[in-house]
């Protein structure tokens, strides 16, 4: 429902009921959704102190289609906040949703910036195919490697792939997550989740990474390799909020 804002994230039933529906002071009543052509095509949950613990809006319906879909969705909101004696309603929402943005404003809701922001990785094979695509220009036009990458698991338990076979061949690349990645590779490149976020977002780099223990690499291959590799996944932008009222 929300994959074009939220990314991809795998849920299942017995996921959800303990995550959501098992929750300590959530109720059935708690759970809020909304119809279209007897599809659901808005969904919430609320939590105690007005806290909306899950808020997700279709994107497929006409713009001023999803705006009543909405309404809909943060009257019902309201309502049962109401109910439960909460004073104020608190929102997660994505950012570059000008949609909801827009009518939350109008509402009279305030948008603050956070204290904080978390960043989880789901699918680390799809996350580097799609950076190596896009930042394929920093990769040396004539460089080929072979290389199998072991990301520890950690605390992270619902990772896809925890090993991932790497093939660049002249700016090319392959991201294979076959179960003999490291048997058909060149060099094993081991680290864990968290580090390769912190190097993706632009928080560490590789000679860091290398210095502290968090990635080891081993084999035949040189530690000139997995630099040229890791330097190629950094996202090089600012940290802004620009829709933040307290920015």
């Amino acid at each position: 429902m929300h994959a074009p804002y939220g990314g991809y994230v795998t849920r299942s039933i017995d996921h959800w009921r303990w995550s959501i529906l098992n929750r300590p002071g959530v109720l059935a009543s708690d759970i809020l959704i909304v119809e279209w052509r007897e599809q659901i095509c808005a969904y919430a949950v609320l939590s105690s102190g007005g806290r909306v613990l899950e808020f997700a809006v279709a994107t497929e319906p006409h713009r001023l289609r999803r705006r009543r879909i909405f309404l809909e969705l943060l009257q019902a909101l309201e309502d049962r906040a109401r109910q439960r004696g909460d004073d104020t309603l608190q929102f997660v929402a994505a950012a570059d949703d000008r949609l909801i943005d827009t009518v939350l404003r109008k509402a009279g809701y305030v948008v603050d910036q956070g204290g904080s922001l978390s960043l989880g990785v789901l699918n680390p094979a799809e996350l580097i195919r799609r950076l190596l695509a896009h930042h394929a220009h920093r990769l040396p036009a004539q460089w080929c490697s072979n290389f199998s990458l072991e990301i520890s698991r950690a605390g992270y338990r619902s990772i896809l792939q925890p090993q991932l076979r790497i093939v660049i061949n002249r700016r090319s690349a392959i991201v294979d997550d076959t179960q003999t990645a490291r048997q058909s590779s060149d060099c094993l490149v081991t680290t864990d989740l968290e580090t390769l976020t912190a190097i993706v977002f632009g928080q560490t780099d590789f000679d860091q990474a290398i210095r502290a223990g968090m990635i080891v690499v081993k084999e035949r291959v040189a530690a000139d390799d997995a630099r040229t590799f890791f330097a190629a996944l950094t996202i090089v932008a600012p940290w802004y909020t620009p829709l933040a009222d307290a920015f």
